[in-house]
């Protein structure tokens, strides 16, 4: 079973007034909340809520400043005739907040408000892989981008522009060719948005920096590192990193690598977090297992890819690979 979860901005500046006992409606109390969504910076609120158990299955509404807000359940549970739930809210931009938070079951309705402060610096997060891993193909790269605009995309050092205040098709120049890329809104808010784009990677290591400003006129920057292996190709004294797994529970599944083959040598393992967004939407992260692998001499290996689904069962082959090694 993948173990996903989505971590709380915990690199930011923040501040929230927290609610005094029994804020809101006789029975329904907002009872917490804190940044969430990141990293490195928080992309909407968490939302802890209570209400009694004899309101049965109630149709919930969330309001931001008296707009309805998208919003999406998290864990919950009961005791003492109290039910409790957590959302996930997008509040829009850092701003001060009037939270509404409103359950209805038949002729009944119970309502509760809050204010909060949300500050977020905003942030440019890489998806779908782990910085520094090494690739055979380019494919395609997508970014999340939240709080951001003018956005700046350097490939190998060259600088292509993304200006944008509202979301529009921009160009990218890799290598000095045009690379078609663009900016799509996510599905619940005008302020958060995915960057796609298919770099023209050169054979080796590369270096992808992403720059912007956030709404306070601060500069956002992030870098990634990736190997391209090009028809599954390294060169002798290079490195490289290869996820073949990801963290599961106790019991499995477990994931090996193995190397027949005397051209590269394992030299030890990395975990790293990898981002990706649930409905397009909602942030979580991934623990993901990588091998480095070091290119001694000209040669061919195999890299065998197994799996032990269950802590019981033995190892068995996924796939395998070759990989290259050159002058």
């Amino acid at each position: 079973m993948k173990i996903k979860h989505i971590l709380f901005g915990a690199i930011l500046i923040w501040w929230a007034f927290q609610p005094g006992p029994g804020l809101g409606g006789e029975s329904l109390k907002i009872t917490q909340w804190e940044p969430m969504g990141g990293p490195p910076a928080p992309a909407y609120i968490h939302l802890s809520t209570e209400f009694p158990c004899d309101l049965k299955k109630p149709r919930e509404t969330i309001r931001v400043n008296g707009r309805p807000a998208a919003f999406t359940r998290l864990g919950g549970g009961f005791g003492g005739g109290v039910c409790l739930q957590d959302y996930a809210v997008y509040v829009g931009t850092p701003g001060i907040k009037e939270i509404t938070v409103t359950l209805s079951a038949g002729d009944r309705t119970l309502t509760a408000s809050t204010s909060l402060e949300f500050r977020s610096q905003g942030a440019i997060v890489l998806l779908d892989r782990v910085d520094g891993q090494a690739v055979w193909a380019p494919e395609e790269w997508r970014f999340w981008v939240y709080f951001v605009k003018d956005v700046k995309i350097f490939f190998q050092h060259n600088p292509s522009s993304a200006a944008r205040n509202g979301v529009k098709d921009v160009k990218i120049t890799v290598n000095d060719q045009e690379q078609p890329a663009q900016l799509a809104p996510a599905p619940v808010s005008e302020h958060h948005f995915v960057l796609t784009c298919r770099p023209d990677l050169r054979p080796g290591s590369n270096t992808i920096t992403l720059a912007g400003t956030n709404l306070e006129g601060r500069e956002i920057k992030a870098q990634y590192h990736t190997y391209y292996a090009r028809d599954r190709q390294v060169k002798v004294n290079d490195e490289i990193l290869l996820p073949y797994g990801y963290w599961g529970s106790k019991s499995g599944p477990f994931f090996r690598l193995e190397v027949e083959g005397e051209a590269v040598a394992p030299v030890g393992g990395v975990d790293r977090d990898q981002s990706g967004l649930k409905d397009g939407a909602w942030f979580f992260m991934e623990r993901k297992i990588l091998k480095r692998l070091r290119a001694l001499r000209p040669g061919t290996v195999t890299l065998r890819f197994l799996e032990k689904k269950w802590f019981t069962e033995p190892f068995q082959l996924r796939r395998t690979d070759q990989l290259t090694v050159v002058p």
